[in-house]
């Protein structure tokens, strides 16, 4: 097998990329986007990942082309931490810096260990509100961008519902092949 196809193998079921010379491997990072966001938020288990993606699309816009992204791979504007452990390399301004906006999601995760103690979405909007909050709309903004991201959910659900009834009947068809019996 060519070692090109093995690297290449290697990169897509690890996540990480051979290592550069400095020994250390570099961290595969997905292109930013909305869908690949909400992927991470939930991958990296954010609570109220889809306020925090709000909140992703408020400060650094639906295309991720802020001024202050752009140049840390910070999408919520994470200030540079004072006691708790964090994921930044660096700081901007005031800003927490990323090698990727990954770091930022396993940051904001971070965060919320430290001092976020659970509720409501309601209850996290408010924080977010008091804690982040430079203008009186953000309440009204996270709370709108919320609406609108769980209308796109359910659109996408109800798009792929027939799709997705297809390929669970088939797997549940299967599982009673394998086991010899019959489902119905």
């Amino acid at each position: 097998m060519p070692r090109w196809l093995l690297v290449a193998l290697f990169v897509v079921v690890t996540g990480t990329s051979v290592a550069q010379p400095n020994g250390l491997p570099t961290p595969f990072t997905r292109p930013i986007s909305v869908e690949n966001m909400a992927k991470e938020l939930l991958r990296a288990g954010v609570a109220h990942w889809k306020v925090v993606l709000a909140q992703s699309i408020t400060e650094a816009g639906w295309t991720y082309n802020s001024y202050l992204f752009r140049q840390t791979n910070n999408f919520i504007g994470m200030r540079v931490p004072g006691s708790r452990p964090s994921m930044r390399t660096d700081h901007y301004r005031g800003y927490s810096k990323y090698d990727r906006w990954e770091d930022c999601v396993k940051d904001v995760k971070i965060w919320q260990d430290h001092f976020w103690r659970g509720g409501t979405q309601s209850a996290y909007i408010s924080r977010m509100h008091n804690v982040w909050a430079e203008s009186p709309a953000y309440r009204l903004s996270l709370i709108s961008i919320v609406a609108r991201l769980e209308q796109m959910i359910a659109a996408y659900v109800e798009q792929y519902q027939d799709h997705f009834n297809f390929v669970i009947i088939s797997a549940y068809l299967q599982y009673y092949q394998l086991q010899q019996t019959k489902p119905f």
